[in-house]
């Protein structure tokens, strides 16, 4: 009764009833794509084994939900996006915001899709497609505010956000992705911090800025991706008494209910 009342939660909140059980995502990590013992023998590099993973957005999900932790993600990612949304907005009364108005224009169009998009996650948890939309075009809408930005400083502050976005990218999804949002920032960041550098004179303190965001924004992915790597090896080994090589009490519980 217990577990049907908290499935029943679940679907009211807007969240997936799981009916393939909590063992769906055991089932994803277990699958996942490993180097073959022909690739080893190979020289294949860690940097190819990683470049093929497969995405991690449904075994997550499915973590997510068996820990019933859906809701509080959801919300949470909701929260972030519209905070960011809202203090975009208000930097175009600033004077270090844009200062023209096709730039002006655009500001207004990435904060009102931003906020869609956060009331998209503050309904409902989206799809592994909507959640490939909602980075792309997240990415794509920071990098058009910062560069929007009449003060260049004020542009490489904004270009924190590329951080935020690209730990989310390697928490959920590809390393494709990744590279195009970690590719996108450090694009934007260069163009600012030559734009500074034009501006003040200031080689050296500009040079200095940029170094500083670009390592803020790697390191954010980096932990990510250390992270669900270890966890994906937890999960797998999480199911299995180490000592008999059999399903312990979880392991057979999460089998019988995929039956």
């Amino acid at each position: 009764m217990r577990t049907n009342d908290a499935s029943n939660s679940r679907e009211a909140d807007g969240e997936p009833a799981c009916r393939e059980g909590h063992s769906r995502w055991f089932q994803a990590v277990k699958t996942r794509a490993a180097p073959s013992p022909d690739e080893m023998a190979c020289g294949m590099s860690r940097l190819a084994v990683w470049w093929r993973q497969p995405d991690h957005y449904d075994w997550l999900t499915g973590y997510l939900a068996s820990r019933d932790l859906h809701k509080f993600v959801r919300l949470f990612v909701a929260a972030t996006t519209a905070t960011l949304s809202a203090i975009t907005l208000a930097m175009t009364w600033s004077p270090a915001g844009p200062d023209r108005a096709v730039t002006y224009i655009a500001v207004l169009l990435s904060v009102a899709w931003s906020m869609a998009m956060a009331l998209l996650w503050a309904r409902r948890w989206p799809t592994r497609r909507q959640s490939i939309c909602y980075a792309v075009t997240a990415v794509a809408c920071t990098a058009v505010v910062c560069l929007s930005y009449s003060d260049a400083l004020f542009g490489l502050i904004a270009c924190m956000t590329f951080a935020v976005l690209a730990g989310y990218v390697a928490f959920f999804h590809r390393a494709t992705l990744l590279l195009l949002t970690l590719a996108v920032a450090a694009a934007t960041t260069l163009a600012l911090a030559i734009k500074l550098s034009a501006s003040s004179g200031d080689v050296v303190g500009a040079a200095c800025v940029f170094v500083g965001v670009t390592a803020a924004m790697g390191s954010l992915p980096f932990v990510s991706h250390t992270l669900v790597h270890f966890l994906g090896v937890d999960v797998m080994d999480s199911d299995v008494d180490p000592l008999c090589g059999v399903l312990n009490r979880r392991g057979f519980y999460r089998s019988a209910g995929h039956l």
